[in-house]
């Protein structure tokens, strides 16, 4: 299932801008999200620390990346996403209110706020990069 898909179509335009701000194009001009920049939108999502640790994080990426050194590409990401969702709306402390995998991908695209253009935007807001000159410079 995509995230294009039935209950979560509503998260695709959200999720895609979340992806494409934290991500950077390789020198084959594929958008890749680096592990640092991952842990960023994690951050910036409040996903870490509060709902996954950095444990999770990590186990997760390794079980779904292809190249975790290298980082995500956009369909490793969207994968990423759900198995993060899957890992944290299985946890007893939620009382089976997530029973369905649907559900757990809708509570976890809900708390990232994925379907507000606001939120959405106010997170993705253009962030300051080094620059290889040593400059800073817009991302």
């Amino acid at each position: 299932m995509e995230v294009d898909d039935g209950p979560t179509a509503r998260y695709e335009k959200g999720v895609k801008k979340y992806f494409t701000s934290f991500s950077q194009k390789d020198s084959k001009g594929v958008r890749i999200m680096d592990e640092q920049s991952m842990f960023d939108f994690l951050d910036s999502v409040g996903l870490i620390p509060n709902l996954l640790t950095d444990e999770e994080v990590l186990q997760e990426l390794q079980s779904c990346c292809k190249n975790p050194d290298v980082g995500l590409t956009w369909q490793e990401f969207k994968k990423y996403l759900k198995k993060l969702a899957v890992v944290e709306f299985k946890k007893k402390k939620y009382d089976n209110r997530f029973p369905s995998y649907e559900q757990r991908y809708v509570a976890l695209f809900d708390f990232i706020r994925a379907d507000d253009d606001k939120a959405v935007s106010a997170v993705c807001r253009p962030r300051r990069r080094q620059r290889d000159d040593g400059e800073e410079g817009d991302a």
